[in-house]
């Protein structure tokens, strides 16, 4: 028979054997736990990461584009200007006893800036009505007359 002594060191060190295993078992799971966890925010970290890579080359790209469309504004405008003054030298020549046809006159704010400068009479046409109507309205100057119209050997951009 077994002493009761034995058997109750035993059952304690039974116990505390099961009680260890158990521990570690449940400490290996923590770990598992929280490395998984360590690993989807390590994740979530690469993913922010490489958002944020992705929105600064868009941002960059996107400031490319904005110094592109402000030098094609800028070039415009200059092109515009030398036009502009090239037609302001042309109207020196000008006077009441010329009649001009302005093909293309747009709103016909050029010709009729030319028209108060030297006295020229303006016939303005274009392509658009709407423009051709603004041009006309009341207020021109009175050297300044439109017409709209297409051409069949023109074709409308």
């Amino acid at each position: 028979m077994i002493d009761g002594t034995i058997f109750g060191t035993g059952a304690l060190v039974g116990g505390l054997l099961g009680a260890l295993i158990v521990g570690f078992w449940i400490a290996s799971r923590v770990r598992a736990s929280v490395q998984a966890q360590l690993l989807t925010a390590g994740e979530r970290a690469q993913r922010a990461e490489s958002l944020a890579d992705e929105l600064r080359r868009q941002v960059l790209q996107e400031r490319l584009d904005l110094d592109r469309i402000r030098q094609d504004l800028s070039e415009a405008s200059q092109a515009r200007a030398v036009a502009e003054t090239r037609a302001a030298e042309a109207a020196l020549d000008l006077n009441e006893n010329n009649h001009v046809l302005d093909v293309g006159c747009g709103i016909g704010a050029t010709t009729e800036y030319i028209s108060d400068l030297t006295g020229a009479k303006f016939t303005g046409i274009d392509l658009a009505a709407p423009c051709v109507e603004r041009a006309t309205r009341g207020g021109r100057s009175p050297g300044v007359r439109g017409a709209c119209g297409s051409c069949p050997c023109i074709a409308p951009l």
